[in-house]
């Protein structure tokens, strides 16, 4: 169910995003050929107006055909908000994603966030993201809910002493035996391992929206520094791009986060649909920036890129955008293994 839960949201993220662009082209007057649901081969058509409708065998995202000769007779101001419909649509139902986080609320969490190499931790097993259901000495025992901070104290009064640790990881309930050190090393604790609590009060409608609003531009700042840093330092230490996630790395992290907690899902949803408003925003050719990009030049230079420099240079950014697609799936397959 988590599973399926995670490719039914990626696919409306997708989804909205060619909807942004459908809803203002219709704003505007410009002729929409087909609006298609999921990708071909086709499944099933009907026509409405001058735009007709298609649903396709593989149910993931949509696309649209909207008439270039309609669509390049519009104004500048028009081109770049029809052109800007699907990152604001993104932008929106991450806001709407964070709103929804915001009012539910989620259960609270205790994870470890770090395992020091060669500690007790790492010899037993323990791994980071790891969440602690519990802890037992011969005498006493912790069980959840519980705090970092109760936890520290708990594993403090037991130095030098076995203790046995539940954890939950991807789902399923691991138990642990490890020794606690008595005299730890500087700056590590008896078990090795660095906390971090996880959880979030219900809060009321009005101050979640207002609270996914500061969430939200918060979240795409931070998106655009980390793009700045990826592109930078990847010149520097290629190992940098093994924090690429494509699709598939993205439906995996969902539905293993989903199983946390509904509200942890939507969290994540909101994460990628912010994400994927800022890559579609980047000055790239075949994305929405790339074309935005050309426009703005026409309004600089005063008359359109010629359509065969355009065709030329969309056609290679889409080539390296799918051997990009390729290079991640394939390693995002690989973790998977």
């Amino acid at each position: 169910m988590t599973l399926f839960l995670a490719i039914v949201f990626l696919s409306v993220i997708l989804l909205l995003h060619e909807l942004g662009h459908f809803l203002l082209a219709k704003i505007f007057k410009v002729k929409v050929e087909e609006f298609g649901f999921g990708f071909p081969p086709r499944l099933w058509a009907k026509r409405f107006g001058e735009t007709e409708y298609s649903f396709n065998w593989i149910p993931f995202g949509g696309f649209n055909k909207i008439n270039e000769e309609s669509f390049n007779n519009q104004s500048v101001r028009r081109r770049l908000l029809i052109l800007s419909g699907g990152v604001l649509a993104n932008v929106f139902l991450g806001w709407l994603f964070f709103s929804l986080v915001f009012m539910i609320g989620s259960r609270s969490l205790l994870m470890i966030s770090e395992v020091a190499v060669g500690s007790p931790a790492e010899l037993t097993g323990l791994q980071k993201n790891d969440e602690i259901l519990s802890v037992a000495a011969e005498k006493e025992i912790l069980e959840v809910p519980f705090s970092s901070q109760q936890f520290i104290e708990f594993v403090n009064r037991y130095r030098g002493e076995l203790l046995a640790i539940k954890i939950s990881r991807a789902g399923k309930t691991i138990d642990f035996q490890l020794m606690s050190r008595k005299e730890p090393p500087a700056g590590e604790g008896p078990l090795g391992i660095a906390l971090v609590d996880i959880g979030l009060a219900a809060k009321p409608f009005g101050q979640s929206l207002v609270e996914a609003f500061k969430t939200t531009g918060q979240v795409i700042q931070l998106t655009f520094l980390g793009v700045y840093r990826l592109l930078v330092q990847s010149f520097f230490k290629p190992e940098i791009l093994d924090a690429l996630m494509g699709p598939v790395g993205a439906v995996a992290l969902a539905s293993q986060v989903g199983k946390i907690g509904f509200s942890y899902l939507l969290q994540i949803m909101a994460l990628l649909s912010l994400g994927f408003a800022v890559f579609n925003v980047l000055p790239f050719p075949a994305l929405d920036g790339g074309h935005l990009l050309f426009i703005l030049i026409e309004k600089i230079k005063g008359s359109p890129v010629p359509t065969r420099l355009k065709g030329l240079v969309n056609g290679i950014g889409i080539s390296l955008l799918l051997i990009l697609m390729v290079f991640v799936t394939i390693k995002d397959i690989k973790s998977l293994l």
